[in-house]
């Protein structure tokens, strides 16, 4: 049941009108709040089934008018996406938290479903588009948190790059072409597309192998 998702908040710091809108980038108009399914006075969620085409890659969320959210309560609204596997009714919905706006932020673009999803799921899945109003505090440390996991991937993919191309001067990938000069190393011309063909592959058979590294820059 999606409106059991996330912790219920205390209804009285919204008042009756919903404070936001969205787009869907080159699919659909302005969509406000009212085309949204109320779960509650601060959870609103949106079935694409029948709504939209095509699943969106990215979702625009603003806020409705200028500091449409209660100050005193340092409040924000957060974008989560579901999707429902209906040919397992037993399995828990697939949710993740995509970011959020505030009255200082008040408007945000977000990737969505393109990425892991396509339309042709719409016969066994439905998706949704959920706006939860949460604490600003718990929102800003999740987004600290998500900022801090991309770095982290990041100095993971490119120490594997560091050491493929360092394989080059005598390890498993040696080569003729590849000559050490002191503290140089001249590598093949296409030593990225090569790294680039046996990393993506990785990845396809192993997604979490970067996670397993433990030497990390």
């Amino acid at each position: 049941n999606s409106c059991c998702l996330f912790p219920a908040r205390d209804t009285s710091i919204m008042s009756s009108a919903a404070p936001f809108a969205v787009v869907f980038p080159t699919l659909t108009a302005l969509i406000p709040a009212e085309h949204f399914s109320a779960l509650s006075p601060t959870q609103w969620v949106l079935d694409l089934a029948g709504v939209l085409p095509t699943l969106p890659r990215e979702a625009l969320v603003s806020l409705s008018a200028p500091n449409a959210l209660p100050d005193d309560q340092a409040m924000a609204l957060s974008l989560y996406t579901v999707v429902i596997d209906m040919t397992t009714p037993s399995a828990a919905p697939e949710h993740s938290w995509r970011g959020y706006v505030s009255n200082a932020q008040p408007s945000a673009l977000f990737p969505v479903f393109g990425e892991t999803h396509s339309s042709n799921e719409y016969a066994n899945k439905r998706f949704q588009v959920h706006i939860v109003v949460e604490p600003l505090a718990e929102v800003q440390q999740k987004e600290t948190s998500r900022q801090a996991t991309k770095a982290d991937f990041c100095k993971r993919v490119g120490m594997d790059l560091f050491n493929f191309i360092q394989s080059y001067s005598g390890g498993q990938h040696a080569d003729a072409n590849a000559i050490a000069r002191g503290d140089q190393l001249i590598v093949p011309a296409n030593v990225i597309d090569r790294w680039w063909t046996r990393f993506s592959n990785r990845m396809a058979r192993d997604p979490d192998f970067l996670l397993r590294q433990s030497e990390v820059v």
